[in-house]
């Protein structure tokens, strides 16, 4: 885990928001805590510690490939290695959601 004075789940969220918005992939998002999430219902993804959801190029890209989203360090691989990084695993919830667990 890398040395940081922040907590490791608000360090990766800065670090995956970041890459998000230097990439063009910041459009159209919602980012949740896991009270936000379990507040809207959803059936699957409430024991994440952090979800995000999105439509357009981040949908496309996870989905899809599209945006270069499966290339190496692509999205999909920079989500899941910087969520590795911080002891948390990342996880495609609907097509337009993902949630980030503890990696026990």
């Amino acid at each position: 885990m890398p040395k940081t004075s922040e907590q490791p789940l608000t360090a990766m969220k800065r670090e995956i928001r970041a890459y998000l918005k230097r990439n063009g992939f910041d459009y159209d998002m919602g980012f949740y805590s896991k009270s936000a999430w379990r507040a809207r219902g959803e059936p699957f993804g409430n024991e994440a510690a952090w979800s995000m959801t999105f439509e357009g190029p981040l949908y496309e890209a996870l989905n899809y490939g599209s945006y270069g989203g499966y290339r190496e360090g692509g999205a999909d691989q920079f989500i899941h290695e910087t969520a590795r990084k911080y002891g948390y695993m990342a996880e495609m919830g609907y097509a337009w959601s993902m949630h980030f667990y503890e990696d026990r």
